[in-house]
């Protein structure tokens, strides 16, 4: 499959040149809906038959290659790196301003692993996330699938390090089985350059593990701002024509966390006229660790449901949807 490549030009960060790059493939007929893909750690974007799937079923696919990964990583950088998850929002603006300037008006984001942790945070907090209709999240990165001394000591310490020594870094332990199994060479079913997602040599940066660990706690601490105070900011965005015909505005409630239960997927304030969300629940699984369960995020009317998560894996699969609903001022 033909994929279109578009070079977005970044603001220089501390290591300089940044760059980040749009790939597109055209729905097979005229559509105005599109998705947005956002790959995961060591990785890039390669799942062509993934883009003539959603083209076969009339949607506009994009995915982007984000700075120093793929396509997009440049001579002078440190592959994979980062200090912040939000320094990934610039690309992620300028992708969805390209999809809504081309001519679609339903966008879906949706994110694999570390993207899907990006993706979460860009939903409650990215500049032109009131283009984004739908939030679909694949496995994504919300909790550190190691030992209680690694989540609770190693990295907590590996992130403070990092602030002294911004490089600092020790070998990845990725598994040897890892590539074996995925690339088509050997027992997988993948077809993916090897200096675009090696299968070994890649240092793990501790400032990386420093911003992961921020995200998750952002997460989880959910981002909040109900009220009066809350709706008054809304009411101000939407008049600064933030908001689209027919939307309703509901302030964000919620939080996520990672081990209880969905039991009710979005709160709007007592005075709303309309219960706007219907209930969701999680499907669990239980392991020879016992029971883990995914609890609730919600931030305005972009709300998580449906998740299933296992203590082995650390898989979850998140999906929303709110086409046709509320505001999305948070």
């Amino acid at each position: 499959m033909n994929l279109t490549e578009t070079i977005l030009p970044m603001p220089d960060d501390y290591e300089g040149k940044v760059i980040a790059t749009l790939l597109r493939a055209d729905s097979t007929a005229p559509s105005d809906r599109a998705v947005l893909y956002l790959h995961g750690y060591i990785d890039y974007f390669f799942q062509t038959h993934m883009a003539e799937r959603f083209a076969g079923e009339e949607w506009n696919f994009y995915a982007l290659d984000l700075r120093k990964y793929g396509r997009s990583l440049l001579p002078h950088q440190h592959a994979y790196y980062c200090r912040d998850l939000h320094e990934y929002f610039p690309e992620i603006d300028a992708a969805l301003e390209r999809i809504a300037s081309d001519g679609n008006t339903d966008i879906t984001l949706l994110g694999h692993s570390t993207g899907g942790l990006i993706a979460a945070l860009y939903a409650a907090q990215g500049r032109e996330r009131m283009k984004v209709n739908r939030l679909v999240l694949n496995s994504p990165f919300f909790a550190f699938n190691v030992g209680w001394f690694k989540r609770a000591v190693a990295v907590p310490a590996a992130a403070w390090l990092s602030r002294l020594m911004p490089y600092a870094a020790k070998r990845n332990e990725l598994s040897p089985l890892y590539y074996v199994s995925v690339h088509r060479s050997m027992k997988g079913e993948w077809d993916f350059d090897p200096r675009l997602k090696p299968r070994q040599g890649v240092p793990l940066y501790f400032a990386w593990l420093g911003a992961i660990r921020r995200g998750q706690h952002q997460l989880r601490r959910g981002f909040r701002n109900s009220g009066a105070a809350g709706r008054k900011r809304c009411e101000q965005r939407a008049g600064a024509g933030g908001q689209r015909p027919g939307q309703r505005i509901i302030p964000l409630v919620g939080r996520v966390g990672s081990r209880r239960r969905v039991k009710n997927a979005v709160t709007v304030p007592a005075d709303d006229s309309k219960r706007l969300f219907q209930q969701q629940h999680s499907r669990h699984t239980a392991d020879k660790g016992g029971q883990r369960r995914v609890k609730q995020i919600a931030s305005g009317n972009l709300s998580f449901g449906k998740a299933k998560r296992t203590k082995g894996s650390n898989q979850a699969a998140f999906f929303l949807d709110h086409t046709g609903h509320g505001g999305k001022c948070h």
